[in-house]
């Protein structure tokens, strides 16, 4: 099953970062995922789309995308796109008089001082140096402090209570699908399930996600079947898994999705 919250295990409090480069190839829709730390993304090749929210973002080299606290993101490109990606623990923030959640970040920057900023951490990071700690440590606090100053807005707690609201909506419905894949999901089911009407689960869906629910759903069924299948699994047995009861429907509905027939899935 797929996850869509992240939940950050950081053991070292003097590192209390985590700190990766991305690739993303082919993927032409991200799953959303959320947490609630921020994260900084930074595209160092190729282009492709950042999807925060109920918004989209054109990614390429140079840009760089601030992911809010619980925001449902994710990362897609038609070829490929690389990045570097920095998530930085809440209570780092907090421990240097910066709270987070109290605070929208701008979500595409285009700014040299900022990249300079960011290409400082990348730095420190690949540091052998005795100081390595205090030199990260410095330097993403340098690039936090550089976006609090000249790239966020203290957020009206009323906005953002309404935010955070619909956002938990969404989320609890990516779970509910995921949940119970193998079973006849319907619109009503789920707009019970969340306590709202079809009429506005359907648009906030549509506005967060970027996807009908409908959509979401065959497309998460695809990535499991295709999970399954490369595992070893039958094609038949991994559609029956995941909800399909018509191998011919399964084997259309898996090409517009994954880009091939489950045959030629290994």
């Amino acid at each position: 099953m797929q996850y869509t919250y992240e939940a950050h295990i950081i053991n070292n409090k003097l590192m209390p970062f985590l700190y990766h480069i991305d690739r993303v190839t082919n993927v032409t829709e991200g799953i959303p995922n959320y947490h609630t730390n921020i994260e900084l993304l930074f595209c160092i090749e190729g282009q492709g789309e950042a999807i925060c929210g109920a918004q989209r973002y054109a990614f390429k080299p140079g840009d760089i995308v601030v992911i809010n606290s619980n925001v449902l993101h994710s990362v897609k490109s038609d070829t490929y796109v690389r990045y570097y990606c920095l998530i930085v623990d809440d209570e780092f923030c907090l421990s240097n008089g910066i709270d987070c959640s109290k605070l929208r970040f701008d979500t595409h920057i285009k700014n040299e001082e900022v990249k300079n900023a960011y290409n400082k951490v990348c730095r420190a990071f690949a540091s052998r140096d005795k100081t390595k700690i205090t030199s990260v440590r410095y330097a993403v606090l340098g690039l936090i402090l550089l976006l609090v100053q000249s790239y966020s807005e203290t957020v009206e707690q009323s906005v953002y209570k309404n935010d955070i609201i619909t956002a938990k909506r969404i989320k609890n419905v990516v779970e509910y699908i995921q949940s119970n894949m193998n079973t006849a999901i319907t619109l009503d089911g789920i707009a019970e399930y969340v306590g709202i009407s079809k009429f506005h689960l359907s648009r906030d869906f549509k506005r967060f996600t970027g996807n009908t629910i409908f959509e979401y759903i065959n497309m998460t069924r695809c990535r499991t079947a295709a999970s399954l299948i490369a595992g070893g699994m039958s094609v038949s047995s991994a559609a029956n898994e995941c909800g399909f009861e018509n191998l011919s429907y399964f084997s259309r509905t898996f090409k517009k999705y994954i880009g091939r027939l489950p045959s030629d899935t290994t």
